[in-house]
């Protein structure tokens, strides 16, 4: 079988799921892989890459910014909703290619591409949670979650079939939908969880999120920090700052007492398999809040703003650690197998091993 893949080049959680099921793919089938941004460079040492733009989000300070995203990610929005250079670059591509099957990691053009040729198509992601099932919201989150689905509809349309990775399940709105658990990269599967003293603090975007009152915090803390994404490097006080490389972080990830972290899919499941206690501040987004209430429901650990960070809250949290995943109410494991085995179904419901791509009109 042969397949397009493209991945959404927004921070790590998009690139390491197709880090974990590519080479599986393409033991059995022919992959064609695309990605964009953060995922580019982080997919480049597990296959080979056609780079394509990608949306992201633009901060100032330490606040998301909605009207300087939409201004900075229009461009791509128009290249992938009209045909413009890239999304041709794409289609021209898949004439080329002729897959089988298309998947798609919430790449607009992938998705927007195959749509026009008519080729089968399976969303393979975590905001499918929110969009093709039905998860507890926070409160007073309604309206942001209808736009925020709304949106995502728009970009990637309506899959044949949909994969949703994630740490907890919801009851699916639609059929054609499947659940697997977070997908774990080898190193963490092969990392040996121990009861250090150190907080682990990750933010993927650091650089905006690591305020001055956050890093006051972090020193006044009676056990030291690892401190991931700030873009710097060296010890301050009780604070190391470490670039993100993904064997000394899951090495730090295993050996910590805790994580204070955003509220990613992806690191959450990791630290569900480790056994680590979580305290997630979640980006201003949907997928973020809902993320952080199951944390939270799952009694993963506890749930707060970037606002409410202080060292009393800090304290209260280690003195807590222990005590969250000692019972979890979620079985972790890896999703590695379920992916690969979802994918190859319904490729099968689809009839899509002789598919040829139709050209557009």
């Amino acid at each position: 079988m042969r397949i397009l893949y493209g991945v959404h080049g927004y921070g790590l959680g998009h690139a390491t799921r197709a880090a974990c099921v590519v080479p599986r793919l393409a033991q059995r089938h022919q992959v064609l892989l695309l990605a964009g941004g953060d995922a580019h460079a982080a997919l480049e040492p597990v296959h080979s890459v056609y780079p394509v733009p990608s949306l992201g989000f633009v901060y100032r300070g330490a606040r998301l910014s909605r009207s300087e995203t939409i201004w900075q990610n229009a461009p791509c929005l128009l290249d992938a909703f009209r045909g413009g250079r890239t999304r041709r670059l794409v289609e021209d591509l898949m004439r080329a290619f002729k897959p089988d099957l298309v998947i798609s990691d919430a790449e607009i053009f992938t998705h927007q591409a195959a749509a026009h040729l008519g080729l089968p198509r399976i969303g393979f992601d975590h905001f499918g949670v929110l969009a093709h099932a039905r998860p507890p919201v926070p409160r007073g989150r309604e309206v942001h979650l209808a736009c925020a689905t709304a949106l995502y509809r728009l970009m990637v349309g309506e899959p044949d079939r949909v994969i949703v990775s994630s740490f907890y399940e919801a009851p699916a709105r639609r059929t054609g939908v499947a659940f697997v658990p977070t997908l774990l990269r080898p190193e963490v599967l092969a990392a040996t969880p121990r009861r250090g003293e150190h907080l682990l603090v990750y933010l993927n975007r650091a650089r905006h999120q690591l305020t001055a009152q956050l890093e006051q915090a972090l020193q006044a803390l009676d056990v030291p920090s690892i401190v991931y994404g700030a873009g710097r490097e060296g010890c301050e006080g009780r604070v190391t700052y470490r670039r993100v490389h993904r064997l000394s972080f899951v090495e730090d990830l295993a050996d910590c007492r805790a994580i204070f972290s955003t509220a990613g899919n992806q690191l959450v499941g990791e630290a569900m398999y480790l056994g680590k206690a979580l305290l997630v501040a979640p980006e201003d987004s949907t997928e973020q809040q809902v993320n952080a209430l199951a944390v939270e429901r799952l009694g993963l650990g506890l749930r707060t703003s970037r606002q409410a960070i202080d060292l009393h809250l800090l304290r209260h949290f280690l003195e807590r650690a222990d005590t969250f995943p000692a019972k979890p109410r979620h079985p972790a494991r890896d999703g590695t197998d379920a992916a690969v085995a979802a994918i190859e179904q319904f490729a099968g419901e689809l009839g899509v091993e002789h598919h040829e791509p139709r050209r557009a009109a």
